[in-house]
């Protein structure tokens, strides 16, 4: 199920955390810009549900919004998360 957050912010990043990739935990608020520490590849899903896919990713930032990390993907592999709120 998409976030119910329905729009871009305007605030800047106010709060960042360690994340773990879940099917079952939706970021509502959404996190708004999303960093891979090491070569990987993840899933996203955004607020309204379109999920992408990003192979061979290490140390680049993913912008959002982004309502869910998925599973799918390499194992073991921290990401860092940045929210508005």
């Amino acid at each position: 199920m998409p976030a119910t957050y329905t729009q871009m912010p305007d605030r800047p990043y106010y709060r960042m955390a360690t994340l773990t990739k879940s099917d079952a935990t939706v970021y509502d608020p959404p996190i708004m810009l999303l960093r891979c520490q090491a070569a990987s590849g993840v899933t996203v899903v955004d607020i309204h549900g379109n999920s992408v896919a990003f192979t061979a990713i290490a140390g680049e930032m993913i912008p959002g919004p982004i309502a869910q990390l998925m599973e799918t993907g390499t194992a073991g592999t921290v990401f860092t998360g940045w929210r508005t709120e």
